[in-house]
C-alpha cells in the first residue's frame, strides 16, 4: 500500500516563483472542472503576474504547500485588501485536504497582522470548496465580473474572530489603552511576535541589567560574541528580550512626554509587535558610539555584523527603506532559526 502523502505549509521564498507560477497554470489547465472556463482563467492568472507574487512574498504573505520536497500547492494574504489570493492546488493533490489547509493556514496568518475577516473572488467552479471552508456570498451580492478581466466571480467573505489568541487579545486591549491604530500590524508589514516562554539570562546590559533570551538564540549570541572578540571587536548589550507590558509602558512614558503617537510608532514597534517579545532579537552598541542611535553604522562592529552576523542566523530587521516603513536601526538584530 502506498504510503499516505504528508503536507508541509511553509512561507513562500523568493526561489519559489517559478514553482508559484508553473502550479497556476497547471492547476488550471490540467482540471477537468475548469474545462469550460480555462480561456477566461488563463487570463485571471496572467493578472496574477509575477511581480503580484514577488510582492506577496516581500510582505510575507505567500505560502506554499509542499509534498515532499515538491510544491503543490499555493494561498496567498492580500493585506491591502483584505483579501485571500492566489489559492491554487494541483489536481493531483487535490481532494486530500490540503486546500482546507492552505485557507486555515492563511486565516492564521491574517489573525497575526490583525485582520479577522477576509474576502474573496470565487469563480464558479470554487464556490462549493469556499463554501464547505465556511465562506459565503458578501451581502447583496451575486455573480459578477471580475475586476480585472471578463470571469465570472461571486464576492464571499468569512469573518474569525475565534482564530484570535489569547495574547492577541491582551495586545488588543494594549493598542485600544493606548490609542494605537487597530490596523497598525497589516498597515506596517508586523506580525505578531508571542512572548517566548522559555528564557535564559545571557548576561548584563550596559545598564547592569540582567538580559534574556530564548535558548537557541542565546546560545548563537554567545557564539557571535565570541567570534566577534577573536577578530577584535566588542560588541555591548543594549537589550534583549522585553514583555508586550513593558514595551506599553515605554509608549506611555514617550505619551506623557509630549511625543505624538505617529512619531513614537515610527521608532518604536506597538506592544504586541516588537520582536523583542520573542527572545530572539538583541540591541547592540560598542564602546565610542551612544546606543540606539544611527551613528552606530560607522562602527567597525557594525562592519563586522553586516559582514558576518548571517554565519550565526542574525540578521537586521529594519535597514534604510524597509518594507515595515519604520525608521532605520542599524542596531537591532534578531536570530532566526534555520537561517544559517
Amino acid at each position: 500500500m502506498a504510503s499516505k502523502t504528508r503536507f508541509v505549509i511553509r512561507p513562500a521564498a523568493w526561489e519559489d516563483q517559478e514553482a508559484i507560477a508553473r502550479i497556476r497554470t497547471e492547476a488550471i489547465f490540467e482540471s477537468p472542472r475548469h474545462e469550460h472556463f480555462q480561456d477566461l482563467l488563463h487570463g485571471w492568472a496572467e493578472s496574477h503576474s509575477r511581480e503580484r507574487t514577488g510582492i506577496l512574498i516581500h510582505d510575507e504573505c505567500m505560502l506554499v504547500g509542499m509534498a515532499g520536497r515538491e510544491i503543490v500547492a499555493t494561498g496567498g494574504l492580500d493585506l491591502d485588501g483584505r483579501r485571500m489570493t492566489e489559492l491554487f492546488v494541483l489536481p493531483q493533490h487535490q481532494g486530500r485536504g490540503l486546500g482546507h489547509r492552505l485557507v486555515t493556514a492563511v486565516e492564521r496568518l491574517a489573525v497575526r497582522y490583525g485582520v479577522f475577516a477576509l474576502r474573496l473572488e470565487a469563480p464558479p467552479p470554487a464556490i462549493g470548496f469556499f463554501t464547505r471552508c465556511g465562506y459565503a456570498p458578501v451581502e447583496g451580492a451575486g455573480i459578477e465580473s471580475h475586476p480585472r478581466i471578463e470571469l465570472e466571480v461571486l464576492p464571499m467573505e468569512r469573518s474569525f474572530p475565534r482564530r484570535q489568541t489569547r495574547f492577541g487579545r491582551r495586545v488588543g486591549l494594549l493598542s485600544r489603552r493606548l490609542g494605537i491604530p487597530l490596523d497598525y500590524g497589516a498597515r506596517h508589514r508586523l506580525a505578531l511576535q508571542p512572548e517566548a516562554r522559555s528564557l535564559v539570562g545571557i548576561g548584563r546590559d550596559l545598564h547592569g541589567r540582567e538580559q534574556r533570551m530564548l535558548p537557541e538564540a542565546a546560545r548563537a549570541w554567545q557564539k557571535l560574541r565570541r567570534a566577534a572578540t577573536a577578530d577584535g571587536v566588542e560588541l555591548q548589550l543594549v537589550s534583549a528580550y522585553r514583555s508586550a507590558g513593558y514595551q506599553a509602558s515605554i509608549i506611555e512614558r514617550k505619551l506623557h512626554a509630549g511625543q505624538s503617537m505617529d512619531a513614537i510608532l515610527r521608532v518604536s514597534a506597538a506592544p504586541g509587535y516588537s520582536e523583542h517579545h520573542s527572545g530572539r532579537a538583541l540591541d547592540l552598541s560598542c564602546p565610542g558610539f551612544e546606543p540606539l542611535h544611527e551613528a552606530f553604522e560607522d562602527s567597525e562592529a557594525f562592519e563586522w555584523l553586516s559582514t558576518l552576523a548571517p554565519d550565526y542566523g542574525f540578521h537586521m530587521t529594519f535597514p534604510r527603506n524597509n518594507r515595515h516603513g519604520l525608521a532605520y536601526e542599524p542596531w537591532h538584530w534578531a536570530w532566526h532559526a534555520h537561517a544559517y
